[in-house]
């Protein structure tokens, strides 16, 4: 049997810690009031996508994703030479922006190639895919 809701579901709850990481390290250095409130809100829709995977998973008996070291360590590099010389506003809008991206492909590429998982599953990742093409309409406005 191939695990094909474990599959999304580990992409989802990977996708949101991504997020919350990037955003730990990125609010620090945001000093626009309204970006910084953004980014909380933000902060408190991936909180929440958190707590329904972790219901999901918990209702199907799926064993919560394990983040590596390594990926958590890539992340903080990347932000720390992404912001090493430029900390504008517009700069961490576009960094956010391009995070939200690459989580979307990546569910998008899950999804892809587990077409089989449960509609539950698939709702919830579509959900979050539509979450993150949301807050990037509202960084928009930051660029």
């Amino acid at each position: 049997m191939r695990n094909y809701d474990k599959n999304v579901l580990h992409e989802v709850q990977k996708n949101i810690l991504m997020a919350r990481e990037a955003i730990g390290e990125v609010n620090d250095k945001v000093f626009d009031d309204e970006l910084k409130q953004e980014i909380m809100r933000q902060a408190d829709g991936y909180d929440e996508y958190g707590r329904k995977v972790r219901k999901v998973m918990g209702s199907k008996n799926i064993e919560p994703y394990r983040e590596r070291a390594v990926d958590r360590v890539k992340l903080k590099s990347a932000i720390a030479m992404n912001t090493m010389l430029d900390i504008s506003t517009s700069h961490m809008a576009e960094m956010l922006i391009q995070g939200s991206n690459r989580g979307i492909t990546d569910l998008c590429k899950s999804l892809n190639h587990n077409s089989e998982a449960s509609r539950m599953t698939v709702e919830l990742a579509k959900e979050l895919m539509e979450f993150e093409e949301e807050a990037i309409e509202r960084m928009k406005k930051y660029l």
